[in-house]
């Protein structure tokens, strides 16, 4: 089946992954920011983000020298019901923007300019913005302007070794419950995922996404929506730094291929082979990315170096080989 084929991939299949699905099926009883809302707005709006027109998302003009310009990033449209918030709506894409890569790290955002991308007033962009701040995915520099989270060294080993654990709990728990049923949607889109990234940098936007949606479908597998929600925290401070990765790796084919064993070892319920593949495909992105970021501040007493991610690389080396999967 051709990519274009795949553009609403799982949404036939949506309901199963929401508690208040199984009982009312409606988008408008799922809480705004939960995995399933958001799974949602993704697949029924996959056609129209492949579709946006760059013109629509063009640079918002900011005066000031020296000032970084306000971009209106590309996001979902927003959608909202009749007892759900437009400042929910709005936060929803942004939180799938940034967990997708859709915004880039350290990007100025202003209420205005998101307002102009998504066709709402600038209130409940604020309002969404303001509660993105709190979780730590946006700071704030001055009474409009909001900044996406860019972490330095630090910040980012101490996040990924967070998703390490979290992750890996959560894609062993999935192993445990997968069935055929579950896995055969999540094979085929990890197949688009392959083929937009042999069809070169033009579909790595659109690659962005499906592996975000190729993680996010396993974890929901777990059962936990408590988990699910502290793994989209990371996410969303992670997600817009993953650019760097699909930006200057030459080893995107081994993400495929990683994803693949995780299916494979779904498919047999087999728990530890999965978390191994998980690491792999998590630490190889993570090492071409932290040369890129800026070195951490030195705090004013000594700080032990965090050494996480070349015991992790070793522990996961170790057990991959024993599970005959390559590490680079």
């Amino acid at each position: 089946m051709s990519i274009s084929g795949h553009a609403h991939l799982l949404g036939s299949k949506i309901r199963k992954w929401s508690p208040n699905a199984c009982n009312h099926g409606r988008i408008d009883r799922w809480p705004a920011g939960s995995l399933y809302r958001l799974k949602f707005l993704i697949y029924q709006n996959d056609k129209a983000r492949d579709r946006q027109v760059s013109s629509r998302h063009k640079p918002a003009k900011r005066p000031g020298a020296g000032r970084r310009k306000a971009e209106a990033p590309e996001l979902l449209p927003v959608r909202h019901h009749h007892d759900t918030s437009l400042a929910e709506g709005v936060y929803d894409s942004l939180r799938v923007g940034l967990m997708s890569g859709a915004i880039l790290p350290g990007m100025s955002l202003t209420s205005r300019s998101v307002a102009a991308a998504l066709g709402v007033g600038a209130t409940p962009v604020r309002d969404a913005m303001k509660q993105l701040e709190a979780e730590g995915a946006l700071w704030s520099k001055s009474k409009s302007a909001f900044f996406v989270n860019d972490p330095d060294q630090k910040e980012f080993q101490d996040i990924v070794e967070i998703r390490l654990r979290l992750e890996g709990l959560a894609i062993r728990r999935a192993a445990l419950a997968a069935t055929p049923a579950d896995l055969e949607d999540i094979r085929e889109l990890n197949d688009v995922y392959a083929a937009l990234l042999r069809g070169g940098r033009d579909n790595l936007a659109r690659a962005r996404m499906r592996n975000f949606q190729f993680h996010f479908n396993i974890y929901c597998l777990a059962g936990s929506d408590t988990l699910t929600k502290m793994i989209e925290s990371t996410w969303t401070r992670i997600g817009p730094t993953l650019n760097k990765f699909y930006t200057i790796s030459g080893e995107l084919a081994i993400s495929a291929s990683a994803h693949e064993t995780m299916l494979d070892a779904l498919s047999r319920n087999d728990p530890d082979t999965a978390e191994q593949a998980l690491h792999q495909d998590i630490l190889n992105a993570s090492k071409d990315i932290l040369p890129m970021l800026r070195p951490a501040a030195e705090p004013s007493g000594a700080r032990r170096k965090s050494t996480f991610l070349a015991s992790a690389t070793a522990v996961s080396g170790s057990a991959a080989e024993e599970h005959g999967i390559a590490v680079p």
